[in-house]
C-alpha cells in the first residue's frame, strides 16, 4: 500500500530487493510486479543491483527472476558473471555459461580491463576458473589494464604461494623439533632398559654350562626373538630421532625442517615396533595360560592395527590395490604372525614347554659315548 517504503535503503544503501537477495527470501521478488521493477536497478553503496548480490551469493533461481527487469552492470563496470566468477559460485557460473545471452559476457571488461576469467584467477577460485578457462568463447589472450593475462595473474599467485612458504616460522619449527626430541629420548630410554630386563631374566645358576651362563632363559624361544627385533628396531629407530634432531638444532631452519620431516618416519617406525616388542614380551610372560596369552595378543593386533593405520594411510603407494586399507594391515600382520610365532603349526599363543619334549640323555652317557 505504500511502495515508498521498498524505496527505503539501509547502512548499506540497499533497498528491500537487496537485502531479499542476500537472504534468498524469494517470495519478496513477487512485489516487482507491483510497480516496484525500478527497483531492481538501483545501486547499493558498492554500485551493486539486486541481481549481482543474487549472484554473488550463487542464488540462481533469483537471477532467472531478476533478468528480465534488472541491469547488468554494476558502479565497477562488472557483469553478474564478473561477480559470480569473483566469488567462486560455480553453479551460478554454469547457468550463465549455458544461457544464450549470459554466455556472451565471458569476455566482457570491467573498468580496470578484468574478465571474469581475471577475477577468478585474482581472488583464487578454481571451480569457477577452471569452468571458464574450458569455455571455447574465452579469449585467452585477452589483456587487463595491467597487460595481464588470467593465466599471468594465477602464476603470479603461485609464486605468491611459494615465497610465503619459504619463510617459515623458525620458533614454531624449534617448538615441534624440541617435543620430537623428547619423545623420542622416551622411547629410546625405554627401549634400552627393556633390552637389559629381557622377559625371563638372564640364566646365572651355577648348574648351567658356561656357554649358556649369563643368557637369556628364554633365547631359543621364538617369541623372544621377535621381542627382541623389535625392541632393537625402536631403540636404534629413536636414538637415530635423537642424534638427527640434536644436530639440526645447530643448523638453520630448513635444515631444522628436513630433520622433523625424516624424524617423523623414524618415529612412525619406533612406535609401532615398541607396541609390537611389549606385545610378544607380555605374551611371552604369561603363555602357560593360553586363554590370558590369546586375548592379550589379539586384544593387541586390534589396537595395532588402529595405530599403524592411521599412519599408514598417510602413504598411498602402501595401498595401490583395490583391497580396504584396514583388510590390507590385517593380511599382512597374520603373515607377521605366522612368520615370526609360527601360528600355522603350533597356534598363536603355544610356547616350546606346551610341546612334547625328547627325554634328555645323562651328561655321564654322552662323555662315555
Amino acid at each position: 500500500m505504500n511502495m515508498k517504503l521498498f524505496a527505503m535503503t539501509d547502512s548499506g544503501g540497499g533497498n528491500l530487493f537487496h537485502f531479499a537477495a542476500h537472504t534468498n527470501r524469494i517470495q519478496v521478488f513477487k512485489l516487482l510486479e507491483q510497480g516496484a521493477e525500478y527497483l531492481a536497478n538501483n545501486q547499493d553503496s558498492k554500485g551493486d543491483l539486486p541481481i549481482h548480490i543474487a549472484s554473488k551469493m550463487g542464488h540462481v533461481h533469483l537471477i532467472e527472476k531478476l533478468l528480465p527487469v534488472s541491469g547488468l552492470l554494476n558502479g565497477q563496470g562488472q557483469t553478474i558473471l564478473h561477480v559470480a566468477a569473483k566469488y567462486g559460485r560455480s553453479s551460478a557460473v554454469k547457468y550463465m555459461l549455458k544461457h544464450p545471452n549470459l554466455g556472451k559476457l565471458i569476455n566482457k571488461r570491467d573498468h580496470d580491463g578484468n574478465t571474469p576469467s581475471h577475477l577468478a584467477a585474482m581472488h583464487s577460485q578454481p571451480a569457477t576458473l577452471i569452468l571458464l578457462v574450458l569455455d571455447e568463447r574465452r579469449d585467452q589472450f585477452c589483456l587487463n589494464h595491467e597487460l595481464l593475462t588470467s593465466l599471468d595473474i594465477a602464476l603470479d599467485g603461485i609464486k605468491r604461494d611459494c615465497t610465503l612458504r619459504k619463510k617459515p616460522n623458525r620458533d614454531h619449527v624449534k617448538d615441534v623439533n624440541n617435543t620430537h626430541l623428547l619423545v623420542a629420548t622416551l622411547v629410546a630410554t625405554v627401549t634400552f632398559a627393556a633390552g637389559f630386563a629381557v622377559p625371563g631374566g638372564f640364566n646365572g645358576s651355577d648348574m648351567a654350562s658356561e656357554d649358556d651362563r649369563g643368557m637369556a632363559t628364554m633365547l631359543d624361544n621364538r617369541k623372544f626373538q621377535a621381542f627382541t627385533i623389535c625392541n632393537t628396531i625402536a631403540m636404534l629407530c629413536s636414538m637415530t630421532a635423537v642424534v638427527n634432531l640434536m644436530w639440526a638444532q645447530q643448523k638453520d631452519v630448513n635444515v631444522a625442517i628436513a630433520a622433523n620431516q625424516q624424524t617423523k618416519l623414524l618415529l612412525k617406525v619406533a612406535f609401532p615396533a615398541m607396541f609390537a616388542a611389549f606385545l610378544t614380551g607380555v605374551t611371552l610372560t604369561v603363555g602357560k595360560h593360553p586363554w590370558l596369552a590369546n586375548t592379550i595378543f589379539y586384544l593387541g593386533i586390534i589396537f595395532l592395527l588402529i595405530f599403524s593405520g592411521a599412519k599408514l594411510l598417510e602413504y598411498p603407494p602402501f595401498f595401490k590395490s583395490h583391497r580396504r586399507p584396514i583388510r590390507f594391515l590385517k593380511h599382512w600382520l597374520v603373515l607377521a604372525h605366522i612368520v615370526l610365532w609360527g601360528s600355522a603349526t603350533k597356534g598363536p599363543c603355544m610356547i616350546e614347554e606346551d610341546l612334547p619334549k625328547s627325554p634328555k640323555v645323562p651328561q655321564e652317557l654322552l662323555q662315555h659315548s
